[in-house]
C-alpha cells in the first residue's frame, strides 16, 4: 500500500508503505524491500521527495523523522530536525517544534534549488536542505491562514471573547485582527476545547471539557477544568469521575461531550462526557463529583453524546434560575425511553422529562439546545442536520414543556444571542441557515418575528457554519465559526456593498430588510 513516491533522474522509483513500515524501491524490473533487505529501519514511512536538481531523495515518516539517500537509495543517512515560527505568523505555532511533528505531502521546490515544502498538522512550512546538511530546519508560512476547526466561542459582558478549537485549544482574543499569542487551557499537541460555558455569576469565571485525542498522552489526557481570569489562565478540576462502563485506569474515562455552570453559582457544574457515558454534577468545582440518575435508565451508558466528534450541544443552564438545567437526552439505543427534554432545578441531584420524544427529527447527532440570556425558560432548538426531513427551528418559552415551531427557518446549524438594538430590550437573535427558502446569516431584532439578512456565504467561505456567538457588550458583532476554516466575525459599518473578490479578507454586505 504506497502512499507517496518519486521518480529519481534514471528511472527509479520509490514508493512509501507506512502500513509495512518500508520503502520500496523499483528497478530493471525488479521490487526491493529496503527495510527487509536491512537497508533502512522499520518506520511509518509516510511521503518520499526527489530533488529536480540533484537526485538528492528524502523519505519522511508521519511524526517528521527524515532520511536522506545521496546515492541513489544504496545507503541512508539520518536528519535532525528543527522547527521555528515564521516572521508574523501565528506565535501559537511553536508547538510544532516537538518530537511529534505531523508530516503530510513532502515535495521539492521545482524552482528554488534544495528548497523543501512540508503539509504538516499544524500549516505549512519550508526548509533549505543543501546535500551536506546535518539537518532539516522547517519555518512556519502561515501567515494570515490560522484555519482551525471550531469547536466553540463564548464572550461575557466586559471581557475578551474566547474561542475553542480542536487540537489547538482555547484562544483570549482581545484583538480579532492579531494573531493568538498563545493557547489554553495548556500549550499540547493535541488539545480539543470541544466547549466552553460561562456564568452570569461571574463573568470571569469559564468551564470547559478539554481533552486530549492524540492518544499519546496520559498524563495530559483530559485538561477539563475551569478560569477564573476570563480564560488567560487555567486549572484543572480536582478529580475526574468514573463513570459506569469505564475503567478506573482509563485516563480519557471521562473526555469531551458536554459542560454547563449554573448562572447563580460557578460552583455547580454539570459535565455530560462523550461515548454516552454517564453524566456527573458538582457543587465545589470539580473536586468532588455526584452521577447523575434518570428515571427509568439502564446503566451502564445513560448519556446523550454518543461521539466525541459531534457539534452536539443539548445541555443548558437556565440564564435566570441558580442550579436549573436542561438536557435534551436523544434515547441511545440502550436508553430509548429516556428520549426527551430533562429538567433538574436542585443543581444535578434529581431531573424531571417535561417533553417526551424527539423535538425534531434526526436530533441524535450535532443538535443544539440554547438559552436565551437574561430570559428564564425561552429554548431554541435545532437538529442542526441537513436533509428533506423537518429540520425547523423550534422555541419553548416554558421551559421546554411546549414547543412551537418559528416559521419560514429550516436548516440551522446553530443560534446565539447578542445585545439589544437600540430601544429594544429582548437579545438580538443570530442563525446560520435557510429562511423562507434562502439560505444566509440572519439576524433579527424583534424576537424572532421577522430576519434580516447578514450575509449569504461570508467573504465567499463555503465551508459549513459548526457554531456561532455573538458579542453581548456590540450589537451587531457576531462570531461564526467554521468546520474547518477557522472563524470570521462581522459587524455593522458604514462601506460600500460589492461582490467578494478573489483574496479578498473582509466583504461588504448590504443588509436585507425584512
Amino acid at each position: 500500500m504506497l502512499s507517496s513516491g518519486a521518480f529519481t533522474s534514471d528511472g527509479r522509483f520509490f514508493g512509501t508503505d507506512p502500513d509495512g513500515k518500508t520503502i520500496w524501491r523499483y528497478q530493471q524490473g525488479e521490487w526491493t524491500n529496503l527495510a527487509a533487505d536491512g537497508v533502512i529501519d522499520d518506520g511509518s514511512y509516510q511521503t518520499v521527495a526527489v530533488s529536480p536538481h540533484n537526485d538528492q531523495l528524502l523519505a519522511f515518516e508521519h511524526n517528521g523523522s527524515a532520511l536522506r539517500s545521496i546515492d541513489g537509495g544504496a545507503s541512508w543517512s539520518t536528519l535532525r530536525k528543527t522547527v521555528q515560527v515564521g516572521e508574523k505568523d501565528p506565535p501559537w505555532l511553536r508547538i510544532a517544534d516537538q518530537n511529534f511533528f505531523a508530516t503530510s505531502q513532502v515535495m521539492f521546490d521545482p524552482i528554488v534549488r534544495d528548497r523543501l515544502w512540508v503539509t504538516a498538522g499544524v500549516g505549512l512550512f519550508r526548509a533549505d536542505v543543501p546535500p551536506d546538511a546535518r539537518s532539516i530546519d522547517w519555518v512556519s508560512r502561515s501567515r494570515g491562514i490560522e484555519e482551525l476547526v471550531a469547536n466553540d466561542v463564548v464572550q461575557s459582558p466586559g471581557r475578551a471573547p474566547l474561542f475553542a478549537a480542536w487540537d489547538f485549544g482555547i484562544h483570549v482574543k482581545a484583538d480579532l485582527d492579531v494573531f493568538s499569542s498563545g493557547f489554553g487551557p495548556k500549550e499540547q499537541m493535541i488539545i480539543a476545547a470541544q466547549q466552553l460555558a460561562l456564568t452570569p455569576a461571574d463573568p470571569n469565571f469559564v468551564a470547559t471539557n478539554a481533552s486530549d485525542t492524540s492518544g499519546c498522552c496520559p498524563k495530559a489526557a483530559v485538561l477539563a477544568g475551569y478560569s477564573e481570569d476570563a480564560g488567560r489562565t487555567w486549572q484543572r478540576f480536582g478529580s475526574l469521575p468514573h463513570p459506569p462502563g469505564t475503567k478506573k485506569d482509563d485516563p480519557w474515562r471521562m473526555a469531551w461531550g458536554m459542560i454547563a455552570v449554573s448562572s447563580g453559582n460557578p460552583d455547580n457544574i454539570i459535565w455530560a462526557p462523550s461515548l454516552n457515558r454517564a453524566p456527573f454534577y458538582t457543587r465545589d468545582r470539580g473536586r468532588n463529583w455526584t452521577l447523575i440518575h434518570f428515571p427509568g435508565e439502564k446503566p451502564p451508558f445513560t448519556g446523550s453524546h454518543v461521539k466525541k466528534h459531534l457539534q452536539r450541544k443539548v445541555l443548558v443552564a437556565d440564564p435566570v434560575k441558580d442550579g436549573t438545567f436542561y438536557l435534551v437526552h436523544s434515547g441511545n439505543p440502550d436508553n430509548r425511553q429516556l428520549m426527551g427534554l430533562w429538567r433538574t432545578q436542585d443543581g444535578g441531584s434529581s431531573w424531571t422529562r417535561l417533553f417526551q420524544g424527539e423535538i425534531a427529527p434526526k436530533s441524535e447527532n450535532a443538535a443544539k439546545l440554547r438559552a436565551m440570556p437574561g430570559r428564564s425558560g425561552d429554548l431554541f432548538f435545532t437538529s442542526a442536520v441537513e436533509g428533506t426531513h423537518d429540520s425547523r427551528l423550534r422555541r419553548s418559552t416554558d421551559g421546554g414543556v411546549t414547543w412551537q415551531i418559528i416559521p419560514g427557518v429550516d436548516q440551522v446549524s446553530d443560534v446565539t444571542f447578542g445585545k439589544a438594538a437600540s430601544g429594544n430590550t429582548v437579545p438580538t437573535i443570530y442563525l446560520a441557515g435557510f429562511v423562507h427558502g434562502k439560505y444566509g446569516i440572519w439576524r433579527s431584532v424583534d424576537n424572532a418575528q421577522s430576519w434580516s439578512r447578514l450575509a449569504v456565504f461570508p467573504i465567499g467561505r463555503l465551508d459549513r457554519v459548526v457554531v456561532l456567538g455573538a458579542d453581548p457588550d456590540i450589537f451587531g458583532r457576531l462570531y461564526i465559526g467554521w468546520q474547518g476554516s477557522g472563524w470570521t466575525y462581522g459587524a455593522p459599518a458604514a462601506c460600500q456593498a460589492r461582490p467578494v473578490r478573489p483574496f479578498d479578507i473582509a466583504q461588504c454586505y448590504k443588509v436585507d430588510r425584512p
